[in-house]
């Protein structure tokens, strides 16, 4: 009887545990589940927001927005400190996201973990995401490495009068370490702090190019051209652009521009017009001259066994280098460029002075090779003599305009020797055209026609057809023709190109 009495008592309690248990877990679904409510313990940046819904957590975090946007940031070197805000330094906040993310990562934990937080009385902080604008970032960096930076100066090659080629040795630099610098700004803020501070971290700079890379460096070869020392523009031009280039490093695997290099050629850079030939005449051209040192600079990459990357010809010869060996240059729109094809560093050298311009290819001498040039004249366009009506010349009169020349369609090759000056391989360089030049002399009238009066200005001249007369030549220079068919034996005499 008491067994059977005990029996149904424990029952009962077990029942109403059981009634309890259920009416407990069905509080907990309702108040953490199926609540919109942040869960016991959650907190967004330290600041807690259990039991609070998403607007009015929303609500609470703007109300710490100024706050966060004043945070002092302080960066410091050697003594001096530069202060500025962590709002001048992120995007803005976007709270409604913001508090979105961490309400779905609050809604992701278990109900074990739940339990524990209440049981352990437990604090989930969700940080806040900070995204830093990197224009304000980078103005600090060029702020302070204007203040504090030193730059690093490259081991270069000189030539010197009495001791040939020289290693002037590299100086190592610093600047701000940027990754290291910016590491005290949290990308995840855990707590709103009353401030930031850090130091400025420099890196050192080494030189790419050191004394021992250039230890083993020597003359490849260099290349010679000859200018009219009279054409004070053009030689100012020429010079300008040699001294452009003059003491350039090319690392192995890179690649050189010219326009690049010398840059645009303007008035307000300091380039001065000289002769150009347009339409058949010459005209003063802004930058005249530039293409004599593309093109000596082309020869001598030639000669170093150098990758050519890009090359155009002019749209006439010229006299300064052998025809289909010319490279001209328009700022935007032709370019010449090479590669450094070889494993060590290439120098070049520029020099123009009493005439010569002189460019010279250093690098490791175990790349220098026996190479010629080889061009191959497929067709030859005869220059037309058209005459031209000038009203300011007497009856009978004529004077010449210009000199003709003829056009070609010409090949040309770069022939590579071996040790043993036997020949190793041939390498087309490509097609150039060229343009026939009209010779163009001036008349007067005839004698049944008035000659110009003084002070008339006006000079009537028959159009051309457009075949007597070349398209425009949109680069920057096309220098003094070059020789007709006659005269190539004269322009070879007085060209003079140096080549080991």
């Amino acid at each position: 009887m008491n067994k059977k009495f005990y029996t149904s008592r424990l029952v009962q309690i077990a029942l109403i545990l059981l009634v309890a248990l259920a009416v407990l877990a069905l509080l907990f679904i309702n108040h953490y589940y199926l609540s919109n409510d942040f869960r016991p313990g959650a907190a967004i940046a330290g600041m807690t927001v259990a039991g609070s819904d998403r607007e009015e957590t929303e609500n609470l975090l703007a109300q710490q927005l100024d706050r966060i946007n004043d945070m002092p940031v302080t960066f410091a070197y050697q003594g001096s400190e530069d202060r500025s805000n962590l709002g001048a330094l992120i995007k803005p906040l976007n709270m409604e996201m913001m508090v979105a993310s961490a309400w779905a990562k609050d809604r992701s934990q278990s109900w074990y973990h739940i339990v524990a937080n209440i049981v352990m009385q437990r604090t989930v902080n969700y940080p806040l995401l900070l995204e830093y604008n990197s224009a304000a970032t980078d103005d600090l960096l060029r702020k302070w490495n204007a203040k504090w930076a030193v730059p690093f100066h490259d081991a270069v090659l000189e030539m010197d009068k009495s001791k040939g080629l020289i290693v002037t040795p590299g100086q190592m630099g610093m600047k701000v370490d940027k990754i290291a610098t910016f590491k005290i700004l949290p990308t995840e803020m855990e707590y709103i702090a009353d401030g930031i501070s850090g130091d400025i971290v420099m890196e050192k700079q080494y030189p790419k190019v050191d004394e021992k890379t250039l230890s083993h460096m020597g003359e490849i070869t260099h290349y010679v051209t000859r200018y009219n020392v009279n054409e004070l523009n053009r030689t100012h031009n020429l010079t300008k652009a040699a001294i452009g280039i003059n003491g350039s490093i090319i690392l192995p695997g890179e690649v050189f521009s010219f326009n690049r290099t010398v840059g645009q050629r303007t008035m307000e850079t300091g380039y001065k017009d000289a002769m150009v030939i347009v339409n058949g005449k010459f005209e003063p051209g802004l930058g005249g001259g530039i293409c004599q040192v593309s093109s000596t600079l082309y020869n001598a990459c030639l000669l170093a066994g150098l990758e050519i990357v890009e090359r155009h010809n002019h749209n006439l010869t010229v006299a300064y280098v052998p025809i289909g060996q010319d490279a001209t240059v328009s700022y935007g729109t032709q370019d010449f460029k090479f590669k450094n094809n070889t494993t060590s560093p290439i120098y070049v050298r520029v020099v123009a002075v009493g005439g010569y311009l002189t460019v010279t290819i250093y690098g490791d001498t175990n790349f220098k090779q026996k190479i010629e040039i080889s061009n191959i004249i497929d067709q030859s366009t005869p220059f037309e003599t058209v005459t031209l009506a000038d009203k300011t010349l007497q009856p009978g009169e004529s004077k010449l305009d210009h000199n003709g020349q003829n056009g070609f369609v010409v090949r040309s090759f770069r022939i590579f020797y071996d040790s043993n000056g036997e020949k190793a391989k041939s390498e087309s360089l490509g097609r150039s055209v060229y343009k026939p030049l009209n010779k163009t002399i001036l008349a007067g009238p005839t004698a049944e026609e008035k000659p110009a009066t003084e002070g008339e200005t006006t000079v009537e001249e028959e159009p051309p057809a457009e075949s007597d007369v070349p398209e425009p030549n949109t680069s920057e220079e096309t220098t003094d023709p070059a020789p007709t068919e006659n005269q190539e034996q004269e322009t070879a005499n007085q060209q003079e190109t140096v080549v080991e």
